[in-house]
């Protein structure tokens, strides 16, 4: 600013010296200019300046103080931010300890349910093999009272022909040792 005032007391003695006369400049009319243009500056200064300044001052510490909500609201925001993403983090762990948790149930249950199977299967195959030696041995009665009745017949029929009563008793005798030898290897 001073450096302005000087300038203009200084410019028209250089303006002049360029000119090397007065030239038609009218040199009162600047000064009275330039003087008015001096107390104008003085009077800002005397009474403007403290209210600019505190003007400045409030605006500054308003922008100074918007900063600084603006900042914390940014760091409350990252950690709000991070909270959400800490809780996105643990979610995610715990969807993916809950996934792990139901392949390994679901491998258990398909082990447990293959072991039952295999117990059903065992079970069948017991029940199956009592009811195939129970019809075997139904069969191997039948098979034996078959032979009784047929050696019986065959008896009556050999007494038909010969007509003796030893020859049945004979006949009786040997169709049940075979049925008793026949049951025991079977």
């Amino acid at each position: 600013m001073f450096i302005l005032f000087i300038s203009i007391f200084t410019f028209p003695f250089f303006a002049e010296a360029a000119s090397g006369a007065h030239g038609g400049i009218p040199w009162g009319l600047i000064i009275s200019q330039v003087v008015n243009f001096s107390l104008l500056i003085i009077l800002v200064k005397i009474f403007l300046k403290k209210p600019l300044a505190v003007a400045i001052k409030t605006q500054k510490d308003h922008f100074l103080s918007e900063e600084a909500s603006a900042n914390k609201k940014a760091n409350e925001t990252k950690v709000i931010l991070q909270q959400w993403q800490d809780k996105w983090q643990q979610l995610s762990r715990a969807v993916t300890q809950k996934i792990e948790e139901a392949k390994a149930h679901s491998a258990q249950m398909s082990e447990e349910q293959i072991a039952s199977a295999n117990a059903q299967a065992a079970h069948i195959l017991k029940k199956s093999k009592s009811q195939i030696q129970a019809e075997v041995l139904q069969a191997k009665n039948h098979l034996a009272e078959l032979l009784l009745h047929t050696a019986c017949e065959k008896a009556l029929d050999n007494q038909k022909t010969q007509g003796t009563a030893s020859s049945i008793n004979l006949s009786l005798l040997k169709n049940k040792k075979e049925t008793k030898n026949f049951n025991e290897k079977n």
